[in-house]
């Protein structure tokens, strides 16, 4: 799973002011810490000017060190009180020892004025695992500040937001940071987040006119400043603190090229590159200003993704065959909150703690806001019900020791206890995970006054006319759209332009069963080599069967023994209630979309032939020279191949995607966006010679 986080180890003084251990440093002034962020951050940055004469809808922040997230605050309240309604702050920090959530609310009780932002800073508050956390500060229609909190070593986290780390095309990077909050631990006792690389980073991060601030005057950070394209300035300190320093990105040429010394331009494709050709990002990319979109599909994907960019300020429009959303892969009765964690050491161990994460808070923040909602976060038990399963769960006992509010390692009689029924092992329980209704999450996402909804319209074929996207249902006109997302689960690939796309099908059977006196006893999911949740609106829901290649639809009763025979490995005195004959009273079976490698595709959709022809080199040799960015068709994304997931992946690849779309800062690390990027089979297919 990756690095460990280790909190910050604090000591507190007399007058409960907070010092760094580790650091043996203050995270603010003793005489008034909100007073010199205000002073050092905001003014140094004349964030109160330009935010109530602010032009564009979004302003981003960057800042290297969270502590005790008093700066985020000041300025959550300061863009609150000055800032246009509809516009966005991005908030992006870096901390590679946060403060656990007690010491937080302990710091927080300092500044009683800024209690209504820490209480929902505080409820959001994310497990310290390693890596990225977006949360949200939303009402229930409009959103106007999200924080992405990235737990790690700065240098690393603040490299993996920059789009590409090939040099010579460090311009095209969309990441780009309005100002920046320099406020790490003093140069001399935290040399780490002064460092010329970490600067240099900041600046490829920056655009001309980005400002900058730091309580610092240290004569080593001005000159790599300087030296990174900073114009410097010394201004007047906190209280009794004599100097601080402002700064205005302001590259020249030097500058330009100091960060493009390796540059692989006009050298031969058979020549190896040490870096990756830039299939990734967008050539050519439409800078349109428009902010209309047509998602294809009203399942989980659609949306959660229409109410991402809706949450955006977009106009979303959303199109759907049915009569209803959910009605297809989405449309169980019940459908397990979870994610298969694994000990390696790698992306997609990565991306699926995070959008696990990602779903609990997005799960309970919709809960919050409507209470009424079939969203049930009673636990699930992961039983270790084969060799294998024990063998991964043992490799994650580490893991876990330092992070039981993820997880806990139980016995067979704890498993029992916790499930309410006997059951055949121990294994794995997940307190905060549960099940949910599809298809009534998918009605209140809709619910939001930018989001428009037709149904019983099948879309056809979508050519691109007139600078737009023309959504058709046989040769009639549904709508007409700058941007388009193809989420239509295993229809995705009907399009012309998406034919291509790398997905397999799978079907999979739930059985249904009238609950029992021993079945109605269950108290939380349980998951092994199927799942059985607790009994809702008089119906016991358990299953599925995973078949490739098979498309029918009809029930089967095989099916229904299979799903029967998986839970007896879990429980047998829950298996041995039911029988196919008399107690199965029906069931539902459909259609998911999986890749091979089980990562989601999300992201723009490729010109095929175009990929074929840029990128041809790559059959001969993997790291051929080709700084070629990719072709993709304009504003049109694919997003499907969530497999048995999707109320898991569904919402953190919503933000995804909704980042992309909307023109955000990145919500995942580069290496993860790759990863889910749909172009990435035919760079595959093209190094392994299959196309």
């Amino acid at each position: 799973m990756g690095k460990i986080i280790f909190p910050a180890t604090l000591h507190w003084s007399d007058d409960n002011q907070p010092f760094a251990t580790h650091f043996n440093d203050c995270y603010f002034s003793v005489q008034d810490g909100l007073a010199e962020t205000r002073h050092v951050f905001l003014e140094g940055n004349q964030l109160p000017q330009r935010w109530q004469n602010l032009r564009d809808d979004l302003f981003v922040i960057g800042e290297t060190g969270f502590g005790t997230g008093l700066n985020f605050i000041a300025a959550w309240q300061l863009w609150q009180n000055s800032a246009p309604k509809n516009s966005q702050l991005y908030f992006i920090s870096a901390e590679l020892h946060p403060l656990c959530k007690a010491d937080l609310a302990r710091a927080a009780a300092l500044w009683p004025e800024l209690k209504f932002f820490y209480d929902q800073l505080l409820e959001q508050y994310p497990t310290l695992t390693a890596g990225f956390h977006i949360l949200h500060f939303n009402s229930p229609c409009s959103s106007n500040v999200t924080l992405l909190l990235m737990l790690g070593d700065a240098s690393e986290t603040f490299c993996e937001l920059l789009d590409t780390d090939h040099p010579d095309f460090y311009s095209c990077i969309q990441n780009k940071m309005d100002c920046w909050f320099l406020d790490g631990f003093a140069p001399a006792k935290n040399p780490q987040l002064w460092t010329d690389a970490l600067i240099n980073t900041l600046a490829l991060l920056s655009r001309p006119g980005t400002t900058l601030a730091t309580f610092s005057a240290a004569g080593h950070m001005r000159r790599s400043l300087e030296a990174a394209g900073f114009t410097v300035q010394k201004q007047k300190g906190f209280a009794s603190k004599r100097e601080m320093v402002s700064a205005l990105f302001q590259p020249d040429e030097n500058n330009r090229t100091a960060h493009q010394q390796s540059s692989m331009l006009g050298k031969p494709a058979f020549v190896s590159s040490p870096y990756a050709a830039p299939w990734y990002l967008v050539k050519n990319k439409p800078l349109d200003q428009r902010k209309d979109v047509s998602i294809i599909g009203a399942g989980i994907a659609g949306c959660t993704l229409a109410n991402a960019l809706a949450q955006k300020g977009m106009h979303v429009t959303v199109i759907d065959e049915m009569d209803k959303p959910a009605a297809g892969a989405s449309g169980n009765l019940q459908a397990v909150l979870y994610s298969k964690l694994s000990a390696t050491d790698d992306e997609f161990a990565e991306f699926n703690l995070a959008s696990y994460l990602y779903a609990l808070r997005f799960y309970k923040n919709l809960l919050r806001d409507t209470p009424t909602l079939a969203i049930h976060l009673c636990g699930v038990l992961q039983l270790s019900v084969s060799e294998k399963e024990q063998e991964v769960q043992d490799a994650l006992s580490d893991f876990f020791s330092h992070y039981p509010d993820i997880a806990t390692a139980v016995d067979q009689k704890q498993a029992s206890e916790l499930a309410g029924v006997p059951v055949e092992t121990g294994g794995l329980f997940f307190a905060q995970a549960g099940w949910i209704h599809p298809a009534s999450i998918c009605e209140q996402l809709l619910k939001h006054p930018n989001i428009t909804t037709r149904f019983n319209q099948r879309i056809s074929s979508i050519p691109h006319e007139n600078n737009a996207w023309q959504l058709l249902q046989d040769a009639q006109t549904v709508n007409s759209s700058n941007h388009v997302v193809i989420a239509s689960g295993h229809q995705c690939r009907q399009f012309e332009q998406s034919k291509h796309l790398s997905l397999k099908l799978i079907r999979g059977q739930v059985s249904h069963a009238t609950p029992t006196t021993v079945s109605r006893q269950l108290k939380t999911v349980v998951s092994g080599e199927g799942y059985i949740a607790p009994a809702e609106n008089n119906t016991q829901s358990f299953g599925a069967t995973y078949t490739p290649k098979m498309m029918a639809l009809t029930l089967s009763d095989t099916d229904h023994k299979t799903n029967l025979e998986n839970l007896a490995l879990s429980s047998r005195s829950l298996s041995e209630e039911w029988n196919i004959n008399k107690n199965i009273v029906g069931g539902r079976a459909h259609l998911r979309t999986a890749t091979s490698d089980y990562f989601p595709v999300c992201g723009p959709l490729p010109k095929q032939e175009d990929f074929l022809n840029t990128y041809a080199p790559l059959r001969k040799n993997a790291n051929a020279n080709i700084p070629e960015a990719g072709a993709y068709y304009p504003n049109l994304y694919v997003f499907a191949g969530l497999g048995s997931r999707g109320m898991s992946y569904a919402p953190l690849c919503a933000a995804v995607l909704s980042n992309v779309i909307a023109g955000h800062p990145s919500a995942l690390p580069r290496n993860i966006t790759q990863q889910l990027n749909p172009a990435r089979f035919v760079i595959r297919d093209l190094i392994k010679n299959r196309v």
